[in-house]
């Protein structure tokens, strides 16, 4: 079985290397080339008498900048009507903002909701319309999909990205596309658990949207657990609020298997407490922080992302192969030039090409947990090269530079060496330099 396994694996190598995947849809494209990487987070609506409300009011301003304030630079919003005001001050801001339409209610309703919207400033920047769909709902979807691009390529105003939302493990993926045709391939997966532990499956639903994202040349994005689940009566999983390294490592792995936007579920809502703001006291919890922070780098690694398509499989290392299932271990290819790796805990390295074929890799430290922050769970990790690696590119995720790192000579182990410290959850985007008189390599992307 292992030895099947191993042969399927390299067959998917294969199969990635040989895909181009330059560009993605002209719809995408114009649409992704003067944004920013997308992060977002989901707004349900508040009545101005609701519970989490009657200690401190914040005005529709104030939440915007808030919102901004945690380096969050899409806005969106849970039925459009019903944020009427919150939506109203994104448009007068210059915020980009998406509409989320939800999965019930009849055509017609959705209609109205879409209408409504359109009229906001020049219209929403993306629509998801439909979330977490069965297999029997995707007639639903293709029909209100018809409806959006009519109406928004006719009423004037911009055309949005239009797409569902998945649970990815409960629907045929291949069906939903080819039907629905949607612009980018969206899922969700909140994998931190109250107990302490991490889903197992994590890897294996964001190995198979990956997949699928690659086959079927769609840009991949998710919506990431940004809040606690203490109690469910339906006999759901409970989940933890998220810590800084338990944020770092949902952003970063998913940027490591060519994730192009990130959604966090929720940023206020009655009901989830406590999420991005506690909506039982408006104040923001340690998860505002934990974005605010890293927000800065997502969108620096992501506007190289853009650029560069995944290739190969996503290989793991340390306690990461025994947490999550179907996961890849890491193995020595030389073709590669990365031979060897040490002291990774727990981490994941994945690989890309640009446009010309240039070769990038990704390292990601996994290492994380309830209790730590970023700092907690740092980790220092040797990368051992073939002996024609003199030096290795960097991209600087906190200033947008490309840095020159010169590798060390083992001679007693024909190779050379490099030593990397990441601070948990987080990674590095890499280039091979292409030969020993190269200073300076150019990479696909302007800061």
């Amino acid at each position: 079985m292992i030895r099947a396994f191993l042969l399927a694996s390299a067959c998917f190598w294969n199969a990635s290397l040989a895909w181009a995947g330059f560009p993605y849809s002209d719809r995408y494209e114009q649409w992704s080339a003067n944004r920013p990487f997308p992060i977002g987070a989901w707004c349900l609506p508040l009545g101005d008498q609701a519970r989490g409300e009657r200690q401190v009011v914040l005005s529709p301003a104030q939440r915007i900048d808030r919102y901004l304030g945690a380096g969050l630079n899409q806005f969106i919003a849970y039925k459009a009507h019903r944020n009427r005001s919150r939506l109203q001050e994104a448009v007068r801001v210059g915020l980009a903002w998406k509409v989320v339409t939800g999965s019930g209610g009849t055509l017609e309703q959705f209609q109205n909701q879409l209408t409504f919207a359109a009229s906001l400033g020049d219209g929403p920047d993306a629509i998801e319309l439909f979330d977490e769909p069965a297999n029997s709902e995707v007639p639903v979807i293709v029909e209100r999909m018809q409806w959006a691009k009519q109406r928004f390529q006719s009423g004037g105003s911009k055309q949005p990205l239009l797409y569902a939302n998945l649970s990815a493990l409960k629907i045929d993926i291949d069906q939903y596309i080819t039907q629905v045709k949607p612009d980018v391939l969206s899922y969700d997966r909140y994998p931190l658990l109250l107990d302490g532990s991490t889903s197992s499956i994590y890897f294996k639903e964001m190995g198979l949207v990956r997949q699928k994202a690659l086959q079927h040349n769609l840009p991949m994005w998710m919506i990431q657990q940004a809040y606690s689940r203490l109690h469910e009566p339906g006999g759901g999983e409970l989940y933890r609020l998220p810590s800084e390294s338990d944020m770092r490592f949902q952003a970063f792995s998913f940027l490591g298997h060519g994730g192009l936007g990130i959604d966090y579920f929720i940023y206020l809502g009655e009901g989830y407490t406590p999420a991005i703001i506690d909506c039982t006291t408006n104040q923001p919890s340690e998860v505002y922080y934990s974005i605010q922070d890293m927000a800065p780098e997502i969108e620096v690694l992501g506007t190289a992302l853009k650029k560069l398509r995944p290739v190969g499989d996503v290989e793991f290392l340390g306690q990461a192969v025994a947490d999550f299932d179907d996961v890849i271990p890491f193995q020595a290819t030389g073709s590669r030039k990365l031979n060897n790796i040490e002291s990774a805990e727990s981490a994941l390295v994945s690989y890309f090409n640009d446009e010309k074929g240039d070769e990038y890799f990704m390292l990601v430290n996994l290492k994380h947990g309830g209790e730590m922050d970023k700092s907690e769970a740092q980790d220092s990790i040797t990368l051992f090269f073939d002996s024609t690696v003199l030096s290795i590119q960097r991209l600087n995720r906190l200033t947008g530079k490309v840095e020159t790192l010169s590798t060390i000579n083992n001679p007693s182990g024909n190779n050379r060496s490099l030593v990397v410290s990441l601070e948990g959850g987080t990674g590095d985007l890499f280039k091979y330099v292409k030969d020993a008189t190269s200073k300076s390599i150019s990479w696909p992307i302007e800061m």
